[in-house]
């Protein structure tokens, strides 16, 4: 899966944000200033890591007005009423920090951020606490009675991880079977503005025109 690009390899249920946006303007500068440097520990890595995109996604203003707002309305994950999207376990440490809806449409989509405690993780092979994650958000969502005309419940997940990488996952059902698409990792050592105006761009989007609903014969 990629962000950018070709549309075929981009997530299937979500959209990006059309409009400009720009970096926020800190009321202090040592908050665009403050970056997760790597001190040995991946669960504080990542933590830290999730802590700067939490704050960069929700201070990020829109470049001109009139422009149409975010879909996604980014919130603490206790205020949707899920419980327990986290594992205190050593070793195998996660939790997701926020989650956001479309309340404007009522839709069964959701963005999430997380971090897990995971040491030089892999392409190709997801950790558990970001397939757990998915699958609690997911099944949360469809226990809402207003939403079971829907089949899926799509996720899309930014996910720190250990030391200072981050990928984006969608999840979602189809007939049944559970999908995971990912990026490949991005290297996150660096403050790389465009890369966060990127993320920022998908987390604001809302959901994509793919008809999710339940079709009775």
């Amino acid at each position: 899966m990629s962000l950018e690009g070709d549309a075929d390899h981009a997530p299937y249920h979500f959209s990006a944000h059309p409009y400009p946006i720009e970096e926020p303007d800190y009321e202090y500068p040592e908050d665009a200033e403050d970056w997760p440097q790597y001190d040995g520990c991946p669960y504080k890595n990542a933590q830290h890591l999730a802590i700067c995109l939490e704050r960069f996604l929700s201070r990020c203003q829109m470049q001109e007005t009139g422009t149409h707002p975010p879909r996604f309305a980014m919130t603490c994950w206790g205020n949707i009423n899920f419980e327990n999207l986290e594992c205190v376990t050593m070793g195998s440490q996660w939790q997701v920090l926020a989650v956001g809806d479309d309340a404007n449409s009522g839709a069964p989509h959701m963005v999430a951020l997380m971090w897990s405690e995971l040491a030089r993780p892999q392409n190709e092979e997801l950790c558990r606490g970001e397939v757990d994650a998915a699958i609690m958000i997911m099944h949360g969502r469809l226990r809402d009675p207003s939403l079971r005309p829907h089949v899926i419940a799509p996720v899309l997940l930014l996910s720190a991880i250990g030391e200072h990488y981050l990928r984006v996952i969608e999840a979602y059902f189809d007939k049944g079977e559970l999908f995971m698409r990912s990026t490949p990792l991005m290297d996150m050592r660096e403050r790389d503005l465009d890369q966060l105006i990127t993320l920022v761009r998908w987390c604001w989007g809302g959901p994509s025109s793919k008809d999710i609903k339940l079709v009775k014969s």
